[in-house]
């Protein structure tokens, strides 16, 4: 499973993070997509016991509806998040999400639901510069089926290709191992702290290119 919890940057109230996966905003948007790759670091290999990707066969048959966070069954699992954050951080992040972060142009709120119709997820971009998007508020129901991360994960990334960014980046804590496993394990790779996190030691930064394929037109 995966919960993410984003940082106010308005009140620059850290929350950190919490189970699987935790992603905080930034105070200062990236004027590049460019970071350097810490491969030395650490957190650049996935732990044995993380094992949820993209690539894996056995991906949950999900439908990804885009709404409001207001919307009755985002804001159900919103609350599930919240109580999650509450029981592992002892903070539920309610204060550090502002829906109108997802309202605005180049952004997304996104609710999983499984074949049944029940919702099993949420995740969210926001811009963070014209080439990069952040993701945020990302969670997948305790008990769901397997992948329910990875696919939200998946589907935010070709948002954010169809958007017409470049890369996403984001932050988890580094004592959180199953977070960082996880964006490893998808295709992630540690870059610097950016924004807020620079000489943060507990906070770890990711990034990944999401550009698409170089145009193979006019080539047999």
């Amino acid at each position: 499973m995966a919960f993410f919890s984003p940082v106010d940057e308005r009140t620059n109230d850290y929350q950190g993070d919490a189970g699987m996966c935790l992603l905080q905003a930034v105070s200062e948007p990236p004027q590049s997509f460019s970071r350097t790759l810490l491969s030395d670091s650490p957190h650049s290999r996935p732990p044995d016991n993380c094992t949820e990707s993209a690539s894996e066969h056995n991906m949950p048959d999900l439908t990804f509806i885009h709404c409001d966070p207001d919307d009755p069954r985002a804001q159900a699992l919103l609350s599930q998040l919240g109580e999650t954050l509450a029981r592992i951080t002892g903070s539920s992040g309610t204060a550090s999400f502002d829906n109108a972060d997802v309202r605005v142009p180049r952004a997304r709120f996104v609710v999983a639901v499984d074949r049944e119709s029940c919702p099993v997820g949420c995740g969210a971009l926001r811009p963070l510069s014209e080439d990069v998007a952040e993701v945020k508020r990302m969670f997948a129901v305790p008990g769901s089926a397997a992948g329910v991360g990875a696919a939200l994960l998946a589907h935010l990334e070709a948002e954010a290709r169809e958007i017409g960014y470049r890369a996403i980046w984001l932050e988890t804590r580094a004592i959180n191992s199953r977070a960082v496993g996880f964006y490893l394990r998808n295709g992630y790779a540690r870059i610097e702290n950016y924004g807020k996190y620079a000489g943060r030691p507990e906070a770890v930064c990711f990034g990944k290119s999401i550009q698409p394929p170089a145009s193979t037109a006019g080539s047999e």
